[in-house]
């Protein structure tokens, strides 16, 4: 009888090890951290996602700007790892475009990965509070692992200097 059946159903739906694990379940989910690589090299694009991987980091790639801009407008992710020179253009031209097209939640934390090291650093640091640090080619993967975990903290708000919505 579905009746009995809908009744029973709603017994077992309503049993508090059932609300406990289904709160289990949503407050994993939550915790489960997300990142995007950006770079236009297949292979560092896989080897970094093979790294965060292993960390239990959902890891999503792409290899160019455009990709990036429609995979953040649509998914939010934790972190942005891009590399600072791709194929198309710079990195902060990618952070300009993000903050011309993208609500400012929708704007992850970014990790510049770049072989120019602090002149880029600084530059990029000045310009957009999104970006939470650099890490230079070539890398060690404790330290790679280290400065993910870092700029992974939330932030605030990612709103843009005044100099970058004047330009916008």
């Amino acid at each position: 009888d579905m009746a009995l059946l809908k009744h029973k159903v709603d017994e077992v739906l309503a049993t508090p090890w059932h609300m406990e694990a289904q709160d289990a379940c949503m407050h994993a989910a939550a915790q489960i951290r997300k990142v995007l690589v950006v770079d236009d090299s297949l292979e560092f694009r896989q080897l970094l996602a093979g790294i965060l991987d292993s960390q239990g980091i959902q890891t999503r790639t792409c290899g160019n700007p455009i990709d990036a801009l429609r995979l953040c407008a649509v998914h939010r992710f934790d972190l942005l790892l891009l590399d600072y020179v791709l194929e198309d253009c710079m990195g902060d031209e990618v952070l300009a475009q993000m903050y011309k097209h993208l609500p400012a939640d929708q704007i992850p934390n970014v990790l510049v990965v770049s072989g120019f090291g602090d002149a880029v650093k600084q530059s990029l640091l000045a310009k957009f509070p999104c970006v939470k640090g650099l890490v230079s080619k070539p890398f060690d993967v404790d330290f790679l692992l280290e400065k993910v975990e870092e700029a992974m903290e939330p932030a605030p708000h990612n709103q843009p200097n005044a100099a970058v919505a004047a330009a916008g």
